[in-house]
């Protein structure tokens, strides 16, 4: 205590001993305390308050660098002053000796996040996050293909901000690409984008902060950093089993029967942004959520140390019996934000509401079964709002009209089982509470020039019947001056340890084959190889059996090889990877899993998903070869007839 006193008395300091610790995450936090004890003077605790950290934590950082301190250095206090610019007297004053305040805010912004998520992948992971990241991403997708219910709108923004207020950055994954793969708004992307914008208009009518909040477009996204995206793509899908991509199906509305190819590669793509968008935390619905695990199961495979945290929402009930979710498909199942006040009443009193718990079929059980983590005997949805949409917001109190005023929602629950609380009563004040909601979205419509332009474009569009366009999307090759004449195609062999004598003679074979005139073009499978494994699905070692086969080809025969098209499969994706893709997805829809399996050697097994994305890109390949009005022969080896022939039988589909 003799320190302290010598402290206050301000007496000379220069040469007493201070341990200061800086932990990791207090670098980040210019306006928090440094630690619960920064460090102490013969004893005595020393903390330096917030206004000093402020300035001062990455000088303070910087010395400990220099002094190749592991975790803490005696130093002088000059140098700590001088690091945080604060006399020693104001940092030990009395009034400035609380305790853990960093520590309080890390624990308010984890109880912020966890009240989010009606489950959490892992409690551990999320609060190990906040304490060493406090800037960390959060991302949400949507397709912009028509309306949004209450849930998308006022429950999402009530999470979004909670997000945001935890100190986290909010990215909406706005999948307009995704969309015009879908045919959604007739494959029309400038309908698509616009009702993307309505949505995001939406949004800021509604309550949701946008200051940490940004809204990225995968169209743009995903075209300017293609080789980025599609390599950690068809890096998931060869580390990825086929069981495994399965039991994410209800994304798409599935069971695991009849699943088509389209319908394996959507949950690896929706993996894929997970790692694009470098996202701390999935913090989507509950419905979701396989295939969020599905991130975290990649990691597993990959020797990847940090996983994503899911954190998952509730999904309220659609207001009809037995429906686990709101649908768009049907107007009467959901709240949705430009609903007038009529329609909104009308909706709520023909709502299912029960009081007690009732019999319902086993299709409803089995259709609720994902959507519900935690049990709920009524299934109402009349409560389910309330609970929700309403008592999330922070001091919400739920006023029955004419009657008495809810501040807890377990109490208004069990006075509406007990009886004390009508339907009518529930149902006339939850309409109330809902249009009073909606009510600066209706505004914002009515008086916003933008926002209004954008509601009646939508509104049109909605009354229209938009149908696809029928042309088909391929990729357009650049085969050089020699386009314009029919092609002759060999497909190089997929990689394997070694480059084998026989393989290079056998290629040269067939590229002998070609009758003149035609174009000889040699495709290598490069990302198809990737995709299924091949001599370990790393790209140098694929690119290298491809260069020492060609060194092969040109050493033996090099006037054959002068009159060679050699194309890489992956450098011609890359000059038009929306257009290959879209090609790609269009042939996985009519291409069934039975199909692919059929195209396997005798005693080989269809369960890897790089299996079904390789034999899609097959398909693609040749669309794209066959893109021009000249024909194309392929010849092929053996082992590659029965792929070309599914491609052939696909390619024909067009035309």
């Amino acid at each position: 205590m003799a320190a302290a006193a010598a402290l206050r008395s301000s007496l000379p300091i220069a040469q007493l001993p201070v341990q200061v610790i800086a932990r990791r995450f207090c670098r980040r936090r210019g306006a928090s305390w440094l630690a619960s004890h920064i460090g102490s003077v013969a004893g005595c605790p020393l903390l330096l308050p917030a206004r000093s950290v402020a300035s001062g934590a990455g000088a303070l950082v910087a010395l400990a660098a220099s002094r190749r301190c592991r975790r803490w250095r005696c130093w002088s206090l000059p140098e700590v002053r001088r690091c945080l610019s604060v006399s020693a007297a104001a940092a030990v004053a009395d009034d400035e000796l609380p305790s853990g305040p960093s520590d309080d805010s890390c624990s308010r912004n984890y109880e912020l996040l966890r009240s989010v998520g009606e489950e959490c992948q892992t409690e551990k992971e999320l609060r190990n996050l906040v304490e060493k990241k406090p800037n960390f991403v959060l991302y949400d997708g949507f397709e912009p293909s028509g309306r949004m219910h209450i849930a998308q709108g006022i429950y999402k923004s009530v999470c979004v901000n909670k997000c945001t207020e935890a100190g986290g950055t909010f990215i909406f994954w706005v999948a307009d690409w995704f969309a015009l793969m879908n045919d959604k708004m007739g494959g029309d992307i400038d309908k698509i984008q616009t009702v993307g914008k309505y949505l995001i208009e939406v949004w800021k009518a509604s309550g949701m902060d946008m200051n940490r909040v940004k809204f990225l477009w995968s169209s743009e996204e995903i075209s300017s950093r293609a080789e980025e995206y599609w390599g950690q793509a068809l890096d998931i899908a060869q580390r990825t089993t086929l069981a495994r991509v399965k039991k994410c199906c209800q994304i798409m509305g599935r069971g695991e029967d009849s699943l088509t190819a389209a319908q394996i590669l959507y949950p690896l793509m929706q993996c894929t942004d997970v790692f694009f968008l470098k996202a701390d935390i999935c913090q989507l619905g509950v419905d979701q959520r396989k295939v969020n695990m599905l991130a975290r199961d990649y990691c597993d495979a990959a020797g990847r140390k940090l996983k994503p945290v899911i954190l998952s929402h509730h999904m309220l009930f659609g207001l009809k019996k037995g429906q686990a979710k709101m649908s768009k498909s049907d107007p009467d199942s959901a709240i949705f934000m430009e609903d007038a006040r009529e329609d909104v009443a009308r909706k709520i009193q023909n709502a299912y509401c029960p009081a007690a718990p009732e019999q319902s079929d086993a299709s409803e059980g089995a259709s609720t079964e994902s959507m519900l983590l935690i049990e709920d005997d009524l299934k109402n949805p009349c409560l389910d709002y309330i609970r929700y949409v309403l008592f999330e917001r922070e001091g919400y109190s739920f006023q029955v009209l004419g009657a008495q005023s809810y501040s807890c929602f377990d109490d208004l629950k069990q006075d509406f089982v007990e009886g004390k609380l009508s339907e009518a009563q529930l149902k006339e004040s939850l309409t109330h509470e809902i249009n009073v909601l909606l009510e600066p979205v209706r505004q914002h419509f009515e008086t916003d020039p933008v926002a209004k332009d954008l509601l009646a474009k939508v509104t049109e569009w909605r009354r229209d019947t938009l149908t696809p366009t029928s042309s088909v999307v391929r990729l357009s090759l650049d085969l050089g001056s020699e386009d314009a004449l029919p092609k002759f195609v060999v497909f190089a062999p997929l990689p394997s340890e070694f480059v084998c004598m026989a393989d290079v003679m056998e290629v040269l074979q067939r590229l002998r084959l070609a009758e003149k005139g035609q174009q000889k073009v040699l495709w290598l499978e490069d990302w198809s190889a990737r995709c299924l494994g091949c001599v370990g699905g790393s790209r140098d070692c694929v690119k290298a059996y491809y260069d020492l086969l060609l060194h092969g080809l040109h050493s033996l025969d090099p006037e054959l090889m002068e009159g060679v098209k050699v194309c890489w499969q992956g450098d011609a994706i890359l000059s038009g990877p929306s257009d290959y893709w879209t090609s790609v997805i269009n042939v996985g829809r009519r291409c069934s899993l039975e199909e692919i399996r059929a195209t396997l050697s005798e005693g080989e097994s269809l369960d890897g998903a790089g299996q079904v994305v390789a034999s899609i890109m097959h398909v693609g390949d040749l669309l794209a070869l066959a893109s021009s009005a000249y024909p194309v022969t392929v010849c092929c080896a053996p082992s590659q007839q029965s792929q070309h022939a599914l491609a052939s039988q696909k390619i024909g589909y067009y035309g």
